[in-house]
């Protein structure tokens, strides 16, 4: 028998020590009971392999796309896909945006386009029309593959300026530390021998052939609210933090799509890992790839200007 009205001992007594008081508070009635089943009975082998991953990394259809100075409509399916880019007749550098985690490049830059027009118009005149995005899974594929499918598009000796948002700053810094620092080394490496890493050696190995054989060059970046060092949030539970990025998105005024909240439910269904998704466990620290991106090297040249983000919590990180 569930009661129309639970309550909580003690409850209204811990708020009064905060300042907060209201006999309501250790009383919740109960609107409707709905019964979760299946928790243990999982429809894929992994998260990676689910119905609800794909589907969110379904938004995009990976590649690099020309952008237009009018408007920003979604990219996928949209007829500007790049099999190459081509190579500026001075010799000057591209600008590519590149979004963040679970969304694509429209719903991350949109309101820039919108509300910001003069701006966007500068930005195209100032690179003479070579304006492009990275539209990208951000879940089931790591940042080596989503780096690699950038470089692959781009022309010989391509000098790339890069604006970034969230985990997309970690797709720059994976870019700009072989293309300008002290390039792949054997330790690097070493940190991707486990079995399960070994897609993430094969990408990272083939991207660094490739930025040293073309010549990729990172000259600018900017980052805004990149998780570099990694965060703790993805690391505890990640179905609180996938709760609390989408209420974030939302607060925001950007489109929480249908896909994030089935992804969503998947997650807290099966009590999932972040270490499960490339994508996400990027984002950890003390993963192999945050190892890498932080371990001491030579500094890297160029300029980079970091607009900083933060998350400050009280109880639903525990």
């Amino acid at each position: 028998m569930v009661p129309a009205q639970l309550g909580w001992r003690g409850l209204d007594a811990a708020a009064a020590t905060r300042g907060r008081i209201g006999n309501w508070l250790g009383e919740v009635w109960v609107d409707a009971v709905e019964i979760v089943t299946g928790l243990f009975k999982d429809r894929a082998v992994n998260l990676v392999a689910a119905a609800a991953t794909k589907k969110l990394d379904g938004q995009v259809d990976p590649g690099v796309y020309k952008l237009l100075p009018d408007e920003l409509p979604k990219l996928k399916g949209s007829g500007n896909k790049l099999s190459k880019v081509p190579k500026a007749a001075d010799g000057g550098p591209i600008l590519v945006m590149v979004h963040g985690t679970f969304v694509d490049t429209a719903s991350t830059f949109g309101k820039l386009w919108s509300l910001h027009s003069a701006r966007v118009r500068a930005l195209f005149q100032h690179y003479g029309g070579r304006v492009y995005a990275l539209d990208h899974p951000t879940v089931g594929a790591s940042p080596f593959a989503n780096a690699l499918t950038l470089a692959e598009t781009l022309p010989q000796g391509a000098r790339l300026h890069l604006v970034t948002h969230l985990r997309g700053g970690i797709i720059a810094e994976v870019l700009a530390r072989l293309g300008g620092g002290q390039g792949l080394r054997p330790e690097d490496l070493r940190l991707f021998n486990d079995d399960d890493y070994k897609q993430h050696r094969a990408d990272l190995e083939a991207l660094g052939k490739l930025v040293k054989a073309q010549q990729l060059h990172v000259e600018r970046v900017v980052r805004v609210a990149c998780p570099a060092r990694g965060t703790l949030l993805a690391s505890r539970r990640l179905d609180v933090y996938l709760s609390v990025l989408k209420w974030g998105l939302e607060l925001a005024g950007l489109p929480v799509v249908p896909e994030l909240v089935d992804f969503l439910s998947e997650v807290a269904r099966r009590r999932a890992d972040p270490a499960e998704l490339p994508g996400l466990e990027a984002m950890m620290p003390g993963r192999p790839v945050a190892k890498w991106l932080n371990a001491p090297a030579e500094p890297v040249p160029g300029d980079l200007r970091v607009v900083s983000g933060d998350t400050v919590s009280s109880t639903w990180t525990r």
